[in-house]
């Protein structure tokens, strides 16, 4: 299952009114957009203005209690990058929220994203690809520039099980998954690790467990 947890009280509107981040006037504005349109609040906010990209990014994670990772320095993974397509005609309302894969480790699939995709479409996902989705937090720009990295064909979205029978560039044979170790064996120039990143911008993290 997707490391959500199970009951969150908070909205995003509560997180950022509670924190002084945005006024209630342009909160009030940015919902009855959201009502017209059902784009994500969070983008709403930003491209009002209202709040800035690291504010949603903390606000998110400590909405849903999710660590944070800048997308643009975690080197993805060839294979990765191989198995995940783009998928916007098949998940259409996954197009709405930026999103990247960014590892895929024995049956764990790594993703950033910008602002949260409801539930039900990352459960989606899991039963597409077979997999369990473990969701970071990042910002826009930084997934934008993962994007343009690894997919520079468009944004990458599982949709073929890992034997290429769903359709899209088929993963390699087991036994090519990337190990946990596999940030710190493929870094980007100077990258950090996932808690390295994450303690620099103020964010906690659930470190991963190894492999044995």
């Amino acid at each position: 299952m997707v490391n959500l947890p199970k009951l969150v009280k908070k909205t995003l509107a509560d997180v950022v009114l509670q924190d002084g981040l945005v006024p209630q006037n342009q909160l009030s504005e940015a919902m009855n957009r959201q009502k017209s349109t059902g784009e994500p609040l969070g983008g709403i906010l930003q491209r009002m203005g209202a709040i800035s990209e690291i504010e949603l990014a903390r606000a998110l994670s400590k909405q849903f209690n999710l660590p944070y990772i800048d997308a643009s320095r975690y080197s993805v993974p060839k294979d990765v990058a191989e198995m995940a397509v783009v998928g916007v005609t098949s998940l259409p309302e996954l197009g709405k929220y930026p999103t990247v894969v960014l590892d895929k480790i024995g049956k764990v699939l790594l993703m950033a994203v910008a602002d949260m995709p409801p539930p039900e479409v990352l459960e989606g996902i899991e039963r597409s690809i077979g997999t369990t989705i473990f969701v970071f937090i990042s910002t826009t720009s930084q997934i934008q520039a993962a994007v343009k990295k690894y997919y520079p064909n468009g944004s990458p979205v599982p949709v073929a099980k890992p034997d290429g029978n769903g359709g899209g560039p088929a993963a390699k044979p087991q036994g090519t998954a990337p190990p946990a170790s596999a940030a710190a064996a493929k870094p980007a120039p100077a990258a950090p690790t996932l808690s390295q990143a994450a303690t620099q911008a103020g964010f906690k993290v659930i470190p991963a467990k190894p492999k044995t």
